[in-house]
């Protein structure tokens, strides 16, 4: 008990990132105190569009912030509703800054989207049709630029997203948006817990998967279009700021020299 008789509230407990509790991703909200009067608005987002994309990446960058410091309460107050935006804001900012690379060199190779998207669903069609096509036909059809921009995006992003993920986490702690451009800290803290980075890459792949199938499988039921907006979207958000957490902790302890105190 704390002093004047309330009760003490316990850091939340970390993940273990080598037998990883998949369902305290999911729940975890749900086990702090005072919980509802915390998030009862996060499922109203849902209904502003492209505003609700902004609430919520700042929402959960807060979320970031607060597991990263072990702070006892890692749920935000909606008081810190107009950081949420400036936050979210320059989380979309930051990922455009990242993207423009990539955006830049599949312009340098004419890629197509719409023609390439089309040429493979006709390709998909002949080929439930019976009509046998082989895809590497198909790729060559379309040509080089075809082929870049399926391979760029996944190993562009494969490449980034350690740095981006490690810039994101050190950006909640300490609230400069300088840690994105500084690139020497941020490799040298991606290569310090890489194994960590990328174990949070695949659980964050794996949770958007699964929470787009079910959503795409609900969302045609009258229960489901209830469902989606009001405990999916936000359960998504939740899931997600608790493995971003997790790994903000982890760099927290285990590199040295504090790697996330500063911009390098």
């Amino acid at each position: 008990m704390q002093p004047g008789g309330s009760t003490s509230v316990e850091p939340i407990a970390p993940v273990d990132l080598e037998r990883p509790d998949y369902m305290q991703a999911v729940v975890w909200p749900f086990r702090r105190p005072n919980w509802p009067e915390r998030m009862w608005w996060l499922p109203l987002v849902h209904f502003v569009p492209m505003f609700n994309f902004i609430i919520m990446r700042g929402w959960r960058l807060d979320v970031v912030r607060r597991m990263s410091r072990n702070e006892p309460q890692p749920l935000p107050d909606l008081r810190d509703f107009g950081r949420f935006f400036a936050d979210g804001l320059i989380l979309w900012a930051m990922t455009g800054v990242y993207l423009l690379p990539q955006i830049l060199l599949l312009a340098l190779f004419g890629f197509k989207p719409i023609e390439a998207g089309l040429t493979v669903l006709f390709w998909l069609f002949r080929t439930l049709a019976g009509d046998a096509v082989s895809f590497g036909t198909v790729l060559a059809d379309l040509g080089l630029a075809a082929l870049v921009s399926v391979i760029l995006p996944i190993v562009y992003w494969l490449g980034t997203y350690p740095l981006y993920r490690v810039a994101m986490v050190r950006y909640a702690v300490t609230g400069k948006v300088s840690t994105f451009f500084d690139l020497f800290t941020n490799i040298r803290i991606a290569g310090a817990t890489f194994t960590a980075v990328m174990t949070v890459f695949i659980f964050e792949f794996l949770a958007a998967t699964a929470f787009g199938l079910l959503s795409g499988a609900l969302i045609s039921t009258f229960i489901g279009s209830i469902a989606v907006p009001l405990v999916l979207f936000p359960a998504l958000y939740w899931t997600t700021a608790y493995l971003f957490g997790v790994l903000g902790r982890h760099i927290n302890t285990t590199v040295a020299t504090r790697p996330v105190s500063g911009s390098g």
